[in-house]
């Protein structure tokens, strides 16, 4: 399954509305760099370029800063060697998973909590709002040379697919916008050696896409992403410096952030859209940013040198993956700024590997 095998060689995939989280035996995805250049400004709008449009998003605003010290209810997965331990007034949950061995089945939460059975060998992705489903096929190119992506309602069961690119492209770590009304695919090119060529943006409304070509220029398994504003970034490494880019519609860059440090794992920005997390650019730290100004907030010690950063749990937490106490096995931990463990979220088995997005909770 190459789709599949791309993912996992992926690490941490992203999502602006949410985060998946490669559970199971992976590289770190902390990664050392070079010392990156001070802040002039906010922003480095790119040599001719427009200014990127906005969009305007809804934002999910986290019930609480705290956290609970420990969950109430242990829940284990269906067709993966996960433990869940979950408490209900946790800001984020597992919304959706695609199970290991078998048929690869995918799974999504319904609002009650229980996990609903979406299909087999297609990498499910829950919208925010918890209504539309996203199943990206995990072995493309079955009776088309067209990718596609196909939606399921979960409320009524109405389901359509969009067709994106055409092979030897494909689109791989699908991201919602935090609206929840856009899709955004990466686009890779497996031809050769796999390159990250562009992006498709897959309207939920008018049930479009628009394939938009990029110049490949770094690491492929830095994904574009949806920034809280809905404009389109991604992470790069220019050799020197490593940072955000910000695109237009046209595949331009429009702006960078080129002090920041590499973003990795799941959700850089806090559930208040005003601040980023990265790794830091020497690679022994995670930095959390002031999106508006660039300026670094915090700096937070990592837990264990073969962790990962997965993303924010509200804004003043973050979660990571660490190895578990026991062999074979990583938990999922929250921590706070000063890198302290606040609680695990989930014990996972390292010999299963499964996909799996975590979502903030919405809150009416």
């Amino acid at each position: 399954m190459l789709a599949l095998a791309a993912a996992v060689a992926a690490g941490a995939l992203v999502s602006a509305a949410g985060f998946q989280v490669l559970a199971g035996d992976r590289p770190a995805t902390r990664g050392a760099a070079a010392t990156a250049a001070k802040p002039t400004s906010a922003v480095t709008p790119a040599p001719g370029a427009a200014p990127t449009p906005t969009i305007t998003s809804v934002q999910t605003e986290a019930p609480s800063d705290d956290v609970e010290k420990k969950g109430v209810t242990d829940t284990k997965l269906k067709d993966a060697s996960v433990t869940l331990h979950e408490h209900p007034d946790d800001g984020v949950r597992l919304v959706s998973y695609l199970g290991s061995g078998g048929k690869y089945s995918g799974y999504a939460r319904r609002p009650g909590g229980e996990f609903k059975e979406m299909g087999n060998y297609e990498q499910p992705l829950l919208s925010p709002g918890g209504d539309w489903v996203a199943l990206n096929p995990m072995l493309k190119f079955q009776t088309s040379e067209l990718d596609q992506i196909r939606f399921v309602r979960m409320s009524t069961g109405e389901s359509f697919v969009v067709s994106t690119v055409k092979k030897p492209l494909q689109g791989l770590t699908p991201v919602w916008s935090r609206d929840g009304g856009r899709l955004l695919v990466s686009v890779y090119n497996q031809d050769k050696e796999q390159r990250l060529v562009g992006f498709v943006v897959i309207e939920l409304a008018t049930r479009k896409a628009v394939h938009v070509e990029t110049e490949y220029t770094d690491n492929s398994s830095l994904a574009y992403n949806f920034a809280p504003d809905g404009t389109i970034v991604r992470g790069f490494w220019d050799g020197k410096n490593s940072g955000i880019e910000f695109y237009d519609m046209s595949g331009e860059v429009t702006k960078t952030m080129h002090w920041v440090g590499l973003p990795r794992g799941g959700e850089w920005f806090s559930p208040s859209g005003k601040r980023l997390a990265t790794v830091c650019p020497n690679g022994k730290e995670l930095c959390v940013w002031d999106l508006a100004s660039g300026a670094r907030q915090a700096t937070v010690a990592f837990g264990d040198d073969k962790g990962s950063f997965l993303g924010w749990f509200n804004e003043k937490h973050l979660m990571v993956q660490d190895p578990g106490k026991k062999k074979n096995t990583q938990q999922i931990r929250i921590i706070d700024l000063t890198g302290k463990a606040k609680r695990v979220l989930a014990d996972l088995a390292t010999e299963r590997p499964v996909l799996l997005q975590f979502a903030r909770v919405p809150r009416s």
